[in-house]
């Protein structure tokens, strides 16, 4: 038992309501069970039971303790399962590319259940510094130094037909929102408010989502400048940022340029989101995929 044992107490106490019945099921005397509750209750400097008799029952503060001293003593028991399995399994390995545009939040969010279902599987974060030579290049070799990356896709994409897609979201666009623009006391904003604005979307032809977005800002919004953009990086957040230019964007790259502000915007333009990887990939890559797919699911993530 790698937790103070009377809290073990504390719970069987309180699951059975009664002393004497606690004491039979740990096969302690009463006074045991007594001294070891007095003693939490002086450390934690709040009454857990209120009693009558050998009858006991949580108070408001002991209903709130009980909650919170369970996931304690769970979380201690998976550790310790955790510990003990990885020290007689063979950990197999996914190296998963990562850089301020293709960052891993999903993967952060979504592993502790993950790991619940490929316990034997260890991640490698490989940073990589993305422009269109890297991407490119990691596109066309996934499997080689990298397994996988998470990432924006289109069905106009170059190289995508050299790799496989797990799709986990559509992501709205937002719209990045300069240091010192106007915009950025808004908490939203609409499609009106465009006209006028500098705004950075990817060249023609790279992405179908931004191609209708660019025919309805030249049908509707003419007033908006469009300034053409050859490929997203990190530099394009600060330059954007520093010539108070508008640029779409969506969540997972939020925390690309420390003050830019990330805004909803009323229209209907979406991008999915995903993991791309090996059209031919490793029996543990396969692995992690079908778990990212089967804990998806159980979270209602759209694939």
């Amino acid at each position: 038992m790698i937790y103070d044992p009377r809290l073990e107490t504390f719970i069987t106490v309180a699951d059975t309501e009664n002393i004497n019945k606690a004491a039979q099921q740990l096969k302690f005397d009463n006074d045991t069970i007594e001294k070891e509750l007095n003693e939490l209750e002086s450390e934690v400097g709040v009454k857990l039971f209120k009693t009558k008799n050998t009858d006991i029952k949580l108070t408001k503060a002991g209903n709130a303790f009980y909650r919170d001293v369970k996931k304690i003593i769970e979380a201690c028991k998976e550790a310790v399962e955790r510990a003990q399995f990885r020290a007689n399994v063979k950990m197999e390995k996914v190296r998963i590319g990562t850089s301020p545009i293709t960052p891993t939040i999903e993967l952060v969010n979504l592993w502790p259940e993950i790991e619940r279902v490929c316990p034997n599987i260890e991640i490698e974060i490989v940073p990589f510094e993305k422009n269109p030579k890297n991407a490119s290049e990691i596109l066309d070799n996934l499997g080689n130094e990298i397994d996988m990356v998470f990432g924006m896709f289109d069905d106009t994409l170059n190289n995508l037909e050299d790799c496989s897609i797990l799709k986990l979201s559509e992501e709205p666009l937002l719209i990045a929102i300069p240091s010192n623009h106007p915009y950025k006391s808004k908490d939203s904003l609409t499609i009106d408010d465009l006209d006028g604005e500098k705004l950075m979307l990817v060249k023609p032809g790279w992405s179908s989502t931004t191609t209708k977005l660019r025919e309805d800002l030249a049908k509707n919004h003419p007033n908006t400048e469009i300034i053409d953009l050859d490929y997203y990086d990190v530099d394009t957040f600060r330059y954007c940022d520093d010539n108070g230019i508008l640029l779409p964007v969506i969540k997972q790259t939020r925390g690309s340029h420390p003050l830019t502000k990330m805004l909803p915007i009323e229209w209907d333009y979406t991008v999915p989101f995903g993991i791309l990887y090996s059209k031919n990939p490793t029996e543990t890559t396969k692995k992690l995929i079908n778990a990212f797919k089967e804990v998806a699911e159980h979270n209602d993530i759209a694939l």
